[in-house]
């Protein structure tokens, strides 16, 4: 699956070893970029040009630029000519993997050997399972019921209770912030959309989880509502729901990373509101 692992192949003509991250790759030179440099171009056009994360995005094509790659010790650079533009490839100290722990192939039972949600490498994309850590929101009291949560002070207009436990009880028609297993690293060039997976929303199950975007890391939050009249139970492990990822086009000026989006690198607890 080219998107998420990048094995030799001289065949496939695809990237050797590793992971989307383990190359970073810099235009020195870009008739583009150096047209927008010269017509006052944004301080996130310019960083583009000095560091240029471009990995497999428009890079994938050129064989002599990949078998250079493949060439490279750990912290060795390297400068080619790929396309008409002058480019310095590194293979990067530090490999930061885009999924952490990794299944190669679905997985459909448990230790126990139960039949669960599946979890693993799918066709098009990854499933990811369920952690221990559980946040819920709750109201505060009132004279008459409970507060209404405004949007613009919401975290003081609730309070939150964090359980940590192999299995958590969603009480009907209730939200439950949940936290993913699985550390992503969302490479440069691509997004990466979330979808319910069939079996949980079938239970009436609701997982909801906003894109990640280009450069973004850490622990999923989910987002988990049982729209049923009943409650229900879900256990750490399972596959909760999969990733889609994306490529782009073209690289977006700005990344999540560029920009220090508030949700950065999350811990693997859930993460609320952050205003």
């Amino acid at each position: 699956m080219n998107i998420l692992k990048s094995q030799a192949s001289q065949e496939t003509n695809t990237w050797p070893t590793g992971t989307l991250a383990d190359w970073q790759i810099r235009m020195l030179s870009d008739p583009v970029m150096l047209s927008m440099k010269a017509k006052n171009a944004p301080p996130s056009a310019k960083e583009r040009i000095a560091s240029l994360t471009y990995l497999i995005l428009t890079c994938n094509d050129d064989p002599e630029l990949i078998e250079i790659a493949g060439s490279l010790a750990i912290g060795e650079t390297a400068t080619v000519m790929s396309a008409g533009v002058i480019i310095e490839i590194t293979r990067l100290q530090d490999k930061t993997p885009a999924i952490s722990p990794y299944s190669d192939r679905l997985i459909s039972t448990d230790e126990r050997g139960t039949k669960i949600p599946s979890y693993g490498e799918s066709s098009y994309g990854y499933d990811i399972r369920l952690g221990n850590t559980f946040v819920s929101y709750h109201g505060v009291p009132a004279p008459h019921g409970f507060m209404t949560a405004d949007s613009d002070t919401f975290n003081q207009d609730t309070s939150q209770r964090k359980l940590v436990a192999s299995e958590v009880e969603i009480p009907p028609q209730t939200l439950v912030l949940g936290v993913s297993k699985e550390r992503i690293y969302v490479p440069r060039g691509f997004d990466v959309t979330c979808m319910a997976k069939s079996s949980i929303a079938r239970m009436g199950i609701e997982v909801t989880v906003t894109p990640l975007e280009t450069e973004w890391q850490g622990y999923v939050t989910l987002e988990i509502f049982n729209k049923n009249h009943f409650p229900v139970i879900l256990r750490e492990g399972i596959g909760i729901t999969q990733l889609k990822f994306s490529k782009a086009s073209a690289n977006c000026l700005v990344s999540y990373a560029d920009r220090g989006g508030k949700y950065q690198d999350q811990p693997a607890e859930p993460v609320g509101v952050k205003l």
